[in-house]
């Protein structure tokens, strides 16, 4: 069932393809002048929305209380796998060939089929020990690559975004590693805020994805309990 189930899904996100959510533009940090978002994917159909996700980024920053940025270098983070979406790749690497005044960055996040909180507690651990050399994942690379650039003040300030298709899973596992490793956030008010974004919990493979990178952090003195599942 569950093999079907994702062939059925791949199929569907090759034709399904919304463009900007403003509900899913989510200002996640900023530093200085710059902006850090994760959102849904901008494609819909042959277009990328690029002017619409712009107009809603601002309108966050502006809710949150902040001077919108003018003429601001825009850097997006994909986190589609080729296969996954062929229609989403195509149209986003179109884009960017085409607009070069625009930076792009491939990062395919995958999660975990395995969910450590079903393994013993100090398998998990050991495990999580080695969590950078065995995930695939790794988002210790990709939250530092985020923050190294948000953290780079140039003469023109910056906003950076990072999606998936839906802005909920691949995304919610990313911004949650972010906000543990760097916003002090534990793993239980991150996934709470995933499980929020819309009116469904993120997929298994996310949260578990999100969950292994807690084990990891824990390490360090972050994350809080891993062990928390919500209720709802």
């Amino acid at each position: 069932m569950g093999f079907y189930y994702l062939i059925f899904l791949i199929i569907l996100t090759n034709f399904v393809q919304c463009g900007v959510i403003p509900s899913r533009v989510i200002l996640v940090d900023k530093i200085g002048k710059n902006f850090l978002f994760r959102t849904n994917s901008p494609v819909q159909g042959d277009s990328y929305q690029m002017s619409e996700l712009q107009e809603a980024m601002i309108e966050k920053i502006t809710q949150a209380g902040y001077q919108p940025p003018q003429d601001p270098k825009i850097h997006s983070y994909s986190l589609v796998w080729f296969y996954d979406s062929i229609k989403q790749n195509y149209t986003e690497n179109k884009y960017f060939k085409n607009h070069t005044e625009y930076q792009f960055s491939q990062y395919p996040i995958f999660g975990s089929i395995i969910n450590p909180n079903s393994l013993p507690s100090f398998l998990a651990k050991f495990l999580a020990k080695y969590y950078p050399i065995w995930n695939h994942d790794n988002l210790n690379v990709l939250t530092k690559e985020l923050r190294n650039s948000l953290q780079q003040q140039e003469e023109r300030p910056k906003i950076i975004f990072f999606h998936c298709i839906a802005g909920e899973d691949r995304t919610g596992q990313v911004f949650g590693g972010y906000v543990m490793r760097y916003m002090n956030w534990t793993y239980q008010n991150a996934l709470d805020f995933d499980n929020h974004v819309e009116e469904r919990k993120i997929h298994n493979a996310s949260k578990y994805g999100l969950n292994w990178y807690c084990y990891y952090l824990n390490n360090q003195g972050k994350g809080g309990d891993c062990t928390y599942e919500p209720e709802y």
